[in-house]
């Protein structure tokens, strides 16, 4: 088990970008001890979260509020969303439909930006299903 002051726990608060408002740094601490103790690879949580910290300064949101808490962001696993650079990876839906001209991929586009390519991939099995329904 990763105690709260655990050097992986640390790098990991050490790169996790400011915000504007409260982030609490126990409970962060014990969702990320958890996550370890369930299997989750710490050095790919502490990569993600460095990518996370490069967006949050290209897009201008770091020591804003649009900069969620630590915790929010390890019980969401949100490193994930920051694992796979490009759809081809693991996102065959969203590849699918950034390869089909007729579809406007703005929106696809918009949400891989906001909230990474998992989110995007979501998002594009859900478009591929009501298309299947329609």
């Amino acid at each position: 088990l990763i105690s709260p002051h655990s050097d992986s726990f640390d790098r990991f608060w050490s790169i996790y970008p400011k915000r504007d408002g409260a982030n609490p740094r126990k409970p962060a601490a014990d969702r990320f001890a958890k996550l370890v103790k369930a299997g989750c690879d710490p050095e790919a949580i502490i990569q993600g979260v460095e990518r996370h910290r490069e967006d949050c300064d290209a897009r201008g949101d770091t020591g804003t509020s649009f900069v969620p808490q630590a915790v929010t962001w390890l019980n969401q696993r949100r490193w994930e969303d920051f694992t796979n650079p490009e759809p081809e990876a693991d996102c065959p839906n969203a590849s699918m439909l950034l390869a089909d001209q007729d579809f406007d991929c703005s929106e696809l586009l918009a949400i891989k930006d906001r909230d990474g390519w998992q989110a995007a991939e979501r998002y594009a099995a859900q478009v591929l299903d009501e298309r299947r329904v329609a």
